[in-house]
């Protein structure tokens, strides 16, 4: 009986331990900014919307991993807000969140540390964690970003910031009108405006040519975010024209500007150029020794198979696809993984295969609170051809 006792007790002192949750305040960003004040902690702001699957994960695997919860009840006071809904809206627009999910590190006082996008594994998340509260520490924040939420945003910002459904784009001319009306282009406001919409080459050029002044007041995030989107809106017009020598423009002008390396970074985007005018062979062919020389991420090895699975007929890639997948389901076994899967299997005549993993990929959908609609339905027509 005291050997039961002495385990009891033990398990008493465990549990809560094991069982501690992040003690995440919803919606209330006034009281989350108080209570990081009054316990001088940093602000952690997790922003997420109702329809996004990536903030569903990170909720049921990282933000329950013992070691990340332990280390942002020690230093972080936890903040989840909506950021299509209510103040949300308003913070969003703030910080310039506009992917999900998204999350901002604060200084007590409210000051932003740096923000960090999309889904994470805990030890990595951790390591996210680990150099916000650095930063904190050595006193670095973004210069150019105050701490009041209440801008004064253009109409056309606000009507096209909010609920995914209810976002209404400018009208032609109405972006290009603005800025030239407005006499200091490193403003927090109109840094978001240029930052948000796609701009004239005028002050696309601007922003370009004082990147580093950017960098200093905003951080480098959003400024390598708007470098992307332009480098991403001529890679579509090269595209569109389907011409190598645009392309060759949008590398040039991704070696100059673009961060990290700049090989991958040329892959990258000539590997999206070839999926866009459909070069099958050739995208495959890129996507494959990405794969294989470990520089790809199991999120874009999904991107690329679902495209494949999508666009493409030839049944020798569509295999070369599907052998992809079934290596990542090993290593990431989420819904949207077994999905692609289970789908590149039905399109490569695979239908026994195909409907155990549409089946496990309901199961996983189903824990995990996915919709998997999609994925249910891709069973029936499966289950149609083996009967």
């Amino acid at each position: 009986m005291k050997r039961f006792a002495k385990l009891a007790l033990i398990t008493c002192i465990l549990v809560p331990a094991y069982s501690a949750e992040i003690p995440f305040i919803k919606e209330d960003w006034h009281k989350a900014r108080s209570m990081a004040a009054a316990q001088k902690k940093m602000l952690l702001v997790d922003f997420y919307t109702d329809w996004c699957s990536w903030c569903r994960v990170m909720d049921t695997t990282t933000f329950r991993d013992s070691a990340v919860v332990a280390f942002i009840n020690e230093h972080f006071v936890p903040l989840s807000i909506d950021a299509e809904k209510g103040l949300g809206i308003t913070v969003a627009m703030k910080y310039r969140v506009d992917a999900f999910p998204s999350y901002g590190y604060f200084t007590e006082d409210g000051r932003l540390v740096t923000k960090s996008i999309g889904y994470q594994p805990p030890e990595d998340y951790l390591k996210t964690l680990k150099e916000a509260l650095a930063r904190k520490e050595a006193g670095t924040h973004f210069e150019g970003v105050t701490s009041d939420i209440n801008l004064n945003f253009p109409e056309f910002f606000r009507l096209a910031s909010g609920a995914s459904g209810e976002r209404k784009k400018p009208e032609p001319g109405v972006v290009d009108a603005y800025l030239e009306s407005q006499t200091d282009l490193f403003g927090e406001v109109n840094f978001s405006v240029i930052c948000r919409f796609k701009t004239s080459d005028k002050v696309t050029d601007f922003f370009l040519a004082n990147r580093d002044k950017y960098v200093k007041l905003y951080g480098s995030d959003d400024v390598d975010m708007k470098i992307s989107s332009v480098t991403y809106e001529r890679l579509r017009a090269a595209i569109g024209a389907k011409d190598k020598s645009l392309l060759e423009k949008t590398l040039e002008l991704s070696d100059r500007y673009g961060t990290g390396d700049r090989e991958e970074n040329r892959s990258r985007l000539t590997m999206s150029y070839y999926g866009g005018v459909k070069e099958w062979p050739a995208y495959s062919a890129m996507v494959d020794n990405a794969i294989k020389s470990g520089k790809m991420s199991d999120a874009g090895v999904n991107a690329a198979a679902w495209t494949l699975y999508e666009q493409c007929d030839d049944r020798a890639i569509i295999r070369m696809a599907a052998g992809w997948m079934s290596k990542t389901i090993v290593t990431s076994p989420v819904y949207a993984y077994l999905d692609t899967y289970a789908a590149l299997l039905y399109k490569d005549g695979q239908t026994k295969l195909a409907e155990e993993f549409a089946v496990k990929a309901i199961e996983k959908g189903k824990r995990d609170k996915e919709d998997v609609k999609s994925t249910e339905e891709l069973l029936r027509k499966i289950k149609g051809e083996i009967q």
